[in-house]
C-alpha cells in the first residue's frame, strides 16, 4: 500500500464494526493495519547513534492508532487540550457560520496561511514534529519576497516516519523578521522554527504545518469539520521543534 509520501508499506485494509472514543461511538470504520507496526522500516540506520534510535523507538512504540481524515470528519468536532494532554469531544456542536480555513483537496487536509502576504497552503499533520515546513519550490518561486537567515547556526535536520528515516536533510531557515499570519493574526515564532527544504519525504505541494504550529494557536485548539475550520484559544504553548535531533 502506498503512503502519503509515495513510499510503499506492508498493510491490509479492513472494517471495524464499532469504535468508541470518549462519548462518541462510530460504526463500520475502514482501517488500515500496518503489518510491520509503526516503527520506521530502516531504523537500523540509527544504530550508530543509539540515543537517537531510542528516542525514535520510544515515540513510535507509543503509537497504536492513527485517526484518519474520514474518521475525523465523522466525529465532526474535537478539541486538543495541550495543558491537560487530553482530546475533548464537544457534546453540543457549534453551527455558527464562519469562514473556512481548512479544506480537503481529495488527498489530504490543508490549511491556508499568509507568509509575507504570500498565500501558503500547508498540509495539516498533527503528528509532524515541526512548526512550519516550506517546500523549496515555493521558496524558489517567491524568493524575491522571502528572506532566509544566512547567519543562523543550523543543527542537522532528521525526520523519522513510518516509511523510513531521513537524515541530514539540506535546509534553510526563514528569517526571523518574516511575518506569518493565520486567522488574520500574527503567529508567535520561536527562533529557527520555519524550515525550507525539498519535501522529498512527502508529496506536500508547498509544505506542511505540524504539531508545534497547533500548540502555538492556543492551549486549546478546536478542529471543526462541520464548518471546516481550526480555532485556538488560551495561552499558546511556546515550544520550538523540528525533526528528532
Amino acid at each position: 500500500m502506498q503512503a502519503m509520501n509515495g513510499k510503499n508499506v506492508r498493510a491490509i485494509e479492513g472494517v471495524i464494526d464499532s469504535v468508541e472514543l470518549g462519548n462518541v461511538k462510530l460504526y463500520s470504520i475502514p482501517v488500515m493495519v500496518l503489518l510491520d507496526g509503526f516503527t520506521p522500516t530502516d531504523i537500523d540506520l540509527l544504530n550508530n547513534t543509539p540515543e537517537k534510535r531510542a528516542k525514535v523507538e520510544d515515540a513510535f512504540n507509543k503509537m497504536q492508532v492513527i485517526l484518519g481524515l474520514p474518521t475525523m470528519r465523522l466525529i465532526g468536532q474535537f478539541k486538543f487540550d495541550w495543558k491537560n494532554k487530553s482530546l475533548i469531544f464537544p457534546q453540543r456542536h457549534s453551527l455558527k457560520k464562519t469562514i473556512p480555513n481548512i479544506y480537503n483537496n481529495g488527498l489530504w487536509l490543508n490549511t491556508q496561511l499568509s507568509i509575507n502576504n504570500l498565500n501558503y497552503s500547508g498540509i495539516v499533520d498533527t503528528g509532524a514534529l515541526c512548526f512550519i515546513d516550506i517546500d523549496s519550490a515555493f521558496y524558489e518561486k517567491h524568493k524575491g519576497l522571502i528572506q532566509i537567515d544566512t547567519l543562523a547556526q543550523k543543527p542537522p535536520l532528521n525526520y523519522a516516519m513510518v516509511t523510513g528515516v531521513y537524515r541530514n536533510i539540506p535546509y534553510e531557515l526563514l528569517a526571523q523578521k518574516e511575518k506569518i499570519y493565520f486567522n488574520n493574526k500574527i503567529l508567535h515564532r520561536c527562533p529557527n522554527d520555519v524550515q525550507i527544504h525539498k519535501a522529498n519525504y512527502s508529496k506536500a505541494p508547498t509544505g506542511m504545518v505540524g504539531i508545534y504550529f497547533f500548540r502555538r494557536l492556543g492551549s486549546k485548539v478546536l478542529f471543526d469539520f462541520q464548518n471546516m475550520r481550526i480555532e485556538g484559544n488560551g495561552k499558546p504553548v511556546k515550544k520550538k521543534g523540528g525533526g528528532f535531533n
